[in-house]
C-alpha cells in the first residue's frame, strides 16, 4: 500500500526502490517499525481491496447480461464458419481454410435482427442478416451495420472493435490492422485500406432492421 501511495503511474518497483530516499533501511522503518505512523491506515487500505476483489471472468459467467456480450452473433447461435480446427497430437489446432463462400442475403428487403438493447452502447456486437456475417455498432443514437470480415485479414472481428471518431466523423478501429473505418458507408479514413460494405440500418419499436441491399461508400476530400 505504501508503494501504491508514492509510485508514479505504472512506475516498476525496482525504480521506485531506487529512487526511494533512505531505500531499503527506510522501507523497513515505515513497514516493520511503522515511523510514519501510519500502518493501521495501510492495514485498513489493504483490507478493503481484498474485501473488494473478484474474478472478473467468474462474475461475467455468473451474469447472464454481461455473458451475452460474449457472443458470436446476437441473433444466431451458429459458430464462426471461418474459424476450423483439426487434432494435432491431442490438441486442437486453428486450420487456415481457403476463402470461403459469402453467405445467401434473406429474400426480404429488410430483416429484423435483434431488440435495440442487445447491442451494447458506444461498442458492436456480431449478427446475422440471413447466412452473412455483419458487425453492429451502437454509436450515440445511431445504429451501423458493416461486414464483420476485416480487411485484409482472414478474420471476422470487426464487431470486436473499439469505436471513436474523426473529426466528427464516426468510426471504428479495426481489432488487428488498427484501419480505422467510417461507421456510415464503411470507407477506410486512412485511403489505403479496402473499403467494407456498409448495411442500411433502421430502429423501429426498440428492433434493429437490416436492409439487404447495401450502401455505396464513396471517397470524400479530408
Amino acid at each position: 500500500m505504501f508503494y501504491i501511495r508514492t509510485a508514479d503511474r505504472l512506475q516498476r518497483t525496482s525504480t521506485w526502490m531506487d529512487n526511494l530516499e533512505g531505500g531499503v533501511a527506510y522501507l523497513r522503518q515505515v513497514v516493520l517499525e511503522d515511523s510514519l505512523g501510519i500502518g493501521e491506515e495501510l492495514e485498513q487500505e489493504m483490507a478493503r481491496i481484498v474485501d473488494s476483489y473478484q474474478c472478473e471472468w467468474q462474475t461475467t459467467l455468473n451474469d447472464p447480461q454481461r455473458l451475452a456480450l460474449f457472443r458470436s452473433f446476437v441473433n444466431s447461435d451458429q459458430p464462426d464458419e471461418a474459424v476450423q480446427r483439426r487434432d494435432l497430437r491431442g490438441q486442437p489446432q486453428p486450420l487456415l481454410t481457403e476463402t470461403l463462400p459469402e453467405g445467401e442475403l434473406p429474400s426480404r428487403p429488410w430483416q429484423a435482427v435483434c431488440d435495440l438493447d442487445a447491442i451494447p452502447a458506444q461498442a458492436g456486437i456480431g449478427a446475422r442478416l440471413g447466412e452473412r456475417q455483419i458487425a453492429l455498432f451502437r454509436f450515440g443514437e445511431r445504429v451501423y451495420a458493416l461486414d464483420n470480415r476485416e480487411p485484409g485479414s482472414a478474420a471476422n472481428v470487426l464487431s470486436r472493435g473499439l469505436l471513436g471518431d474523426v473529426g466528427g466523423e464516426p468510426v471504428v478501429i479495426s481489432p488487428l490492422y488498427k484501419q480505422r473505418i467510417r461507421l456510415r458507408d464503411g470507407w477506410p479514413c486512412d485511403g489505403d485500406e479496402q473499403a467494407v460494405r456498409a448495411w442500411p440500418v433502421k430502429v423501429e419499436n426498440g428492433k434493429v432492421w437490416v436492409g439487404n441491399q447495401q450502401l455505396l461508400a464513396r471517397a470524400e476530400a479530408s
